[in-house]
């Protein structure tokens, strides 16, 4: 119960962070915003809370405000493969892709396994691998709520509604729901009915 861990703990950054999370995924994003702040102030270095506020700010459609969580994101968790696809597509949204691209590839450039999930997901968005390439690569129902969620947002940046309905529909239907990516694909289906 988090509120009861708060109460022992009023600076219990953890605990804010998965309250946060819990309202986020109940569609609260004001309040989830309000506890990742808290979470920020309680522990400035721990990354979670800036990718999960940016993650709500994304879902708000904040661009800006998203970037900037997510920025600070990198430099706290620099090879957190999430924090970089999101800022990617906020990128794409703010119009300036040719940055997103050359931070996207300097991504890629320091990943261990250039055959791993990861790579192959970058690859994607940079254009450098297919649809069938990250379905292949994705083994983990991590991996695949990844895959569909990216899919479904690649999708809809093409004006292919229907075909993003279609994976944001198979990365809920996944149950991956730990995961950003269930509750961004949640969040899309629902601007969708």
């Amino acid at each position: 119960d988090f509120d009861r861990a708060l109460e022992l703990n009023p600076k219990n950054a953890i605990a804010y962070n998965a309250r946060g999370t819990a309202r986020r995924r109940g569609g609260d994003m004001d309040t989830a915003i309000r506890d990742y702040r808290l979470a920020i102030e309680f522990d400035p270095k721990f990354f979670l809370p800036y990718l999960n506020r940016g993650a709500a700010f994304f879902s708000k459609q904040n661009w800006g405000t998203a970037l900037v969580d997510l920025r600070k994101c990198v430099e706290l968790a620099p090879n957190h493969y999430l924090v970089q696809t999101l800022i990617w597509l906020v990128r794409v949204q703010l119009e300036d892709k040719a940055t997103a691209d050359r931070e996207l590839t300097n991504f890629v450039a320091r990943q261990k396994d250039p055959n791993g999930f990861v790579a192959i997901q970058a690859r994607f968005l940079l254009r450098k691998s297919s649809e069938r390439d990250l379905l292949n690569a994705a083994k983990t129902p991590g991996e695949k709520s990844s895959a569909y969620y990216l899919l479904g947002e690649m999708r809809l940046l093409a004006g292919d509604r229907g075909t993003a309905k279609s994976y944001f529909e198979k990365c809920v239907a996944n149950k991956h729901i730990a995961s950003i990516e269930y509750d961004l694909a949640a969040k899309e289906l629902s601007s969708m009915q």
